[in-house]
């Protein structure tokens, strides 16, 4: 694992890029040059979140700053995503959080019991929920959480292995059944040192070429949440998506995968 402190940061604290290198090259040319979604997998989940997490477990609110601070970190996967190098890699930083308000724990419970009356809960045990949201940021867009945990330093190897397990198969789906070859994978979770907002990971397709929508500050999104919920059922209820790890099994089969230690940090 490697990274390095962007060179025009729109961050103000520790706006950093990770990618995947080791010092073996027969380990390293195989991952150095790719882009495309069909190859973006579980090795790059795992281990780009890790790095970031461990890099979170060590920064330091500046002494001198009274700013409240939120981690914010993303994949993007595809050249619509903002993958202005083709090249696999994750982007993280810290951002100055000027919106007072955040959720409180009944507002969210309301906004989960709503979810369940609709059947939008596409999964979910003690410890993750993946949920087809109100208002999609994009087509086909799902929200995946961590439950019990507000920020990414509380996560465990478990944690980022059943991450890595369901993430990609959420790719799968999207690559295989949907036609999707663009996705921004966003981390959004609570202020440093707070329990407030539960961390979760958006997964949200780009199918659009302009971004003139976006910069006018307007989604347009034509998948209705019904029909993302259906869209991620149909992995592990129709048979001929057996060739995708179906959502249930991946959440059951997540901390089993085996990272190695190929791409851990030296020194």
């Amino acid at each position: 694992m490697s990274s390095f402190l962007n060179d025009y940061p729109y961050l103000p604290h520790e706006h950093r890029l990770y990618f995947l290198w080791s010092p073996k090259e027969h380990l390293r040319q195989p991952v150095c040059h790719k882009y495309r979604i069909g190859d973006f997998g579980q090795l790059e989940l795992y281990w780009l979140l890790r790095a970031c997490r461990d890099d979170a477990k060590r920064f330091q609110l500046p002494p001198e700053s009274a700013d409240r601070l939120r981690l914010i970190a993303g994949f993007n996967i595809g050249d619509l995503a903002g993958q202005s190098v083709p090249h696999f890699r994750l982007q993280s930083g810290w951002e100055v959080v000027l919106q007072p308000r955040e959720f409180t724990e009944p507002e969210l419970s309301l906004y989960f019991r709503e979810l369940h009356a609709e059947d939008l809960i596409i999964f979910e045990n003690d410890r993750y929920r993946l949920v087809a949201p109100w208002t999609p940021g994009g087509k086909y867009a799902v929200d995946f959480y961590f439950r019990g945990k507000n920020e990414i330093t509380h996560l465990d190897d478990d944690d980022l292995k059943a991450f890595a397990v369901v993430g990609e198969s959420i790719l799968r789906i999207y690559h295989k059944y949907l036609g999707i070859t663009n996705v921004n994978i966003v981390m959004r979770g609570s202020v440093k040192d707070c329990r407030t907002e539960p961390l979760q990971m958006h997964f949200v397709p780009r199918v659009n070429l302009a971004a003139m929508y976006e910069i006018l500050g307007v989604n347009v999104v034509d998948t209705f949440p019904q029909s993302i919920a259906a869209e991620f059922r149909r992995s592990h209820v129709d048979p001929s998506r057996g060739e995708i790890l179906p959502l249930v099994r991946a959440f059951r089969v997540g901390p089993s995968f085996r990272s190695g230690d190929r791409f851990s940090r030296k020194g």
